[in-house]
């Protein structure tokens, strides 16, 4: 009897709703409504993305406010109820369905405008999902087709209250079922209205259950987000996971695109690429590609962050490389690839030049390998610090003190090495970091201004010894009253040991600024290269001649520390000759402020064996304007307004003195462009305002300066990554980490200010102080060495060093040996200490090419 009326009823299947079959869809999420705005948003994603039609088999209706009663009678399918209070709201959201668009039912619930006395048995309804209409019954909570549906009328409505199904369930008199009373309690709901304080609350909930840092609250993004969903007609509905998880990818593919867009037809690009490790032990390579666009800005782009698996050899990490180069359709437009010194690298660029050539591509040159900058600096500071025993052990900083410690200091407490001086440097920082009322009461001290704790160098962290010496050296008061204040004498730096700090941050400042300036620059900078290692190299031999006239012990070890950091920027300087097409050279001249000119002074004249270098430089670069004159398209399109600007930190700091004009005849481009005067002026800008008197110089400049000097925007950019990997996303697997970084990283490899404060808040107070402190490079807390102090006073109970003979010390002729480039060198002069024999000076490039005179450092103010 229950199915006499089977067209009163939605059709059914196994007992179930055939219209809620369509709806069966997986509940991954924490409740059937989130399933429900999961279902909408993916067909919305589908269809924004031209999926075929049999994917979407229908459209997903507006979601319904929160504020509208629903029911779901059989626990699958959910439905919204028309009562009188809502009803206003229940047909202005109705009328935003699929059926509300096509259907046209007079939903008015008012008194007398039903009729029919079965009306009282139901309540109108219509579906969450689709908007189709329905009425539900009040007794036993059968859902059926809406009268206004087919038009036929409330016939169904009655002969279902007549029939034996729905009596069964008629409840007693003077009682109600559950269902009644949930139903009836839902109707007489008052509609929520908005508080301050459940608004608050609301907020706070979201942060302790995310653990988002209070800050987050501060975000631009996130007040964007809010005003954004002010514009949308209705609530707009949260997409899933999985929809956001696509959209990620899809947005990362389109910024790519659009930047690689920029990069001219005919224009080179150059790469940079390292790997790297996340905490969670995935490995990860980046590249990064580098070029001047047509309005030569200096863009770079990461064109892949890509995990890896087996072992990292060159050939396995060439095939990475060769297919984000396939992927971008740029495998045949790559002039140098920037690496650090890895043995593997070399084998990637060979194999990747291998792959290129069995690919038979037009190609008229090989991808050429530029080693990194920044490495070649850490190295050579690697060297000096090794040799007095100074670089630290940890890979880590240290927050656990234990009192063996103690020992070791208190036993060599009348010990005046470098290496107890930055024993009791490391010792006191992790004394005091190592314990919140340690760090209280050193804080407590400080009185003005901005209140430091020390921090302690480590040896996975560039300059990191530098960045101790100088946080101690601005807390030296703090630091002497804290370890008299508390009784803590092992720690306590004597005059000497002061002093030991003077000389070294005297001696690792250039490594820390020229290392630091060079990450940091976001323009071409190849064309700095030779003037950075110059500036390296008078820094270095103005220290050993400083240093040559001690003779206390601990200086004379320092002494001895510099030669072997010189040695090693020697050794990479050298290897500059064996980049194909001496592109530092041509972007030394092609560099406004220099052209020839830094080639013509003595150090540059023909060498022992008889190489010519300013001749070989011009004959390669003319060479290669020979090759881009006969690929230049006459008619090129350029632009004629001239813009202005400062130079970078980086260039100021590798400035020399402009000569006079030169006047000769004008003949080509090439002969009027090196005939012209110098210019103090950013290279970049100078051909961005000259492309159309030299053309052809001016493709050369875009592409030879497209390469970078370093691999610190690849730096940066772990920076970035180390961020996203942390701990409280350990559940990321590694595509996931690709794709974020993607899509922060595409065109800005570091985080901005306002991300970098909300980050804060997950590291640790070590982490934090040692980037602030690596962040100023303006702050110099030592002069130079002095030449004034008294060394035998000091110290009459050190023993000096033995004097090295001619031969051990390798002494060049007295000829090669000139102080005259150095108009300060008799400043140093201690007439106590000339007659210590002294470590060697300046040695020939491994190359054969004489070492320019010493100068002094720009910036270094000798006292």
């Amino acid at each position: 009897l229950s199915q006499v009326y089977p067209s009163s009823s939605f059709d059914t299947q196994d007992g179930l709703p055939l219209d809620a079959l369509q709806y069966l869809i997986p509940n991954d999420s924490l409740s059937h409504r989130q399933s429900q705005s999961q279902f909408q948003s993916e067909s919305q994603f589908d269809s924004a993305l031209d999926l075929p039609d049999n994917r979407v088999q229908i459209r997903a209706a507006s979601q319904a406010p929160d504020t509208l009663p629903r029911t779901r009678p059989d626990r699958i399918n959910e439905f919204i109820i028309c009562i009188p209070a809502m009803s206003t709201e229940f047909v202005q959201w109705w009328l935003h369905t699929n059926y509300g668009k096509s259907k046209r039912i007079n939903w008015d619930i008012s008194p007398g405008s039903r009729r029919a006395k079965c009306w009282e048995g139901f309540q109108q309804v219509a579906n969450a999902k689709d908007g189709k209409p329905g009425v539900i019954c009040n007794h036993c909570y059968i859902v059926l087709a809406h009268p206004a549906t087919n038009h036929t009328g409330t016939s169904t409505m009655q002969k279902h209250l007549d029939g034996p199904r729905c009596r069964q369930r008629l409840p007693k008199k003077g009682t109600g079922s559950i269902h009644q009373l949930l139903s009836d309690a839902a109707e007489r709901r008052p509609a929520p209205t908005f508080t301050q304080r459940i608004w608050e609350q609301k907020i706070l909930n979201l942060i302790t259950t995310s653990q988002l840092p209070f800050r987050f609250l501060e975000h631009q993004e996130f007040h964007d987000l809010l005003s954004y969903a002010r514009l949308a007609p209705t609530p707009p509905s949260v997409p899933s996971r999985k929809v956001i998880r696509e959209r990620l990818r899809s947005f990362v593919i389109e910024y790519q695109q659009d930047t690689l867009q920029r990069l001219p037809s005919s224009a080179k690009l150059s790469l940079a690429l390292d790997c790297w490790t996340s905490p969670f032990q995935d490995a990860f390579m980046a590249i990064t590609g580098y070029f001047i666009d047509q309005e030569w800005e200096y863009r770079e782009v990461l064109l892949g962050f890509e995990p890896l698996s087996g072992t990292h050899s060159g050939v396995n990490l060439g095939e990475v490389v060769l297919q984000i180069l396939q992927k971008h359709q740029i495998t045949d437009r790559v002039l140098a690839v920037t690496t650090d010194n890895a043995s593997n690298n070399k084998t990637l660029i060979t194999a990747v030049n291998d792959s290129i050539r069995e690919l038979q591509l037009k190609t008229d040159s090989t991808i050429i390998q530029v080693p990194c900058l920044a490495h070649i600096i850490q190295l050579s500071l690697i060297d000096l610090l090794g040799k007095i025993k100074a670089s630290p052990k940890n890979n880590t900083a240290e927050s656990v003190w234990s009192d063996d410690r103690v020992c070791l200091l208190r036993a060599r407490q009348k010990k005046h090495e470098i290496a107890d001086t930055l024993n009791k440097v490391r010792g006191l920082a992790v004394y005091i970091n190592g314990s919140p009322q340690r760090k209280e009461a050193f804080l407590n001290l400080q009185s003005n201004g901005q209140k430091l704790v020390p921090i302690q160098d480590v040896r996975t962290r560039w300059n990191s010894t530098f960045l101790m010496l100088r946080r101690a050296k601005r807390l030296h008061i703090i630091f002497e009253e804290y370890c008299s204040h508390h009784n803590q004498p092992h720690f306590t730096l004597s005059a000497e040991g002061w002093r030991q700090t003077d000389y070294l941050l005297y001696n690792l400042q250039p490594f820390f600024t020229f290392t630091t300036l060079v990450c940091q620059t976001k323009d071409s900078s190849i064309h700095l290269v030779f003037s950075i290692y110059n500036r390296l190299f008078d820094h270095l031999e103005r220290s050993i001649r400083q240093l040559r006239r001690k003779k206390v012990s601990w200086k004379q070890l320092m002494l001895s520390s510099l030669e072997p950091a010189k040695d090693k920027l020697s050794k990479y300087y050298g290897m500059t000759d064996d980049v194909e097409g001496d592109l530092y050279a041509i972007g030394t001249i092609l560099d406004p402020s220099n052209k020839m000119e830094f080639f013509s002074t003595s150090d540059w004249a023909p060498n022992h064996s008889g190489k010519d270098y300013k001749t070989e430089y011009l004959e390669s670069l003319q060479s290669l304007y020979e090759r881009y004159s006969l690929r230049t398209p006459s008619g090129t399109t350029h632009f004629d307004s001239r813009l202005t600007t400062t130079k970078s930190a980086l260039e100021r700091a590798c400035m020399r003195e402009l000569s006079k004009p030169s006047t000769g005849p004008q003949h080509d481009e090439l002969t009027r462009y090196l005939q012209s005067d110098t210019i103090d002026e950013s290279a970049r800008i100078f051909w961005r305002n000259n492309e159309k008197e030299f053309p052809i110089l001016a493709s050369i400049t875009r592409d030879v300066m497209s390469i970078p000097a370093t691999g610190a925007g690849v730096e940066r950019l772990f920076n970035s990554a180390r961020d996203v990997c942390h701990y409280r996303r350990g559940s990321l697997n590694s595509e996931t980490v690709r794709d974020i970084m993607l899509y922060l990283c595409t065109t800005r490899f570091d985080i901005k200010e306002e991300q970098r404060l909300i980050l804060q808040e997950y590291l640790s107070e070590q982490e934090i102080a040692a980037t602030s402190e690596e962040l100023d490079i303006e702050t110099h807390c030592s002069g130079a060495i002095s030449h004034t102090e008294e060394d035998i006073e000091l110290h009459l109970d050190t023993p000096a060093v033995p004097p090295l003979s001619e031969v051990a010390a390798g002494k060049r002729p007295a000829a090669a040996f000139d102080d005259e480039g150095d108009s300060n060198a008799d400043k140093f002069a201690d007439p106590e200490e000339n007659s210590v024999s002294s470590l060697p000076d300046t040695q020939h490039r491994v190359s054969g090419r004489m070492r320019k005179r010493s100068r002094l450092l720009d910036g270094y103010i000798v006292q």
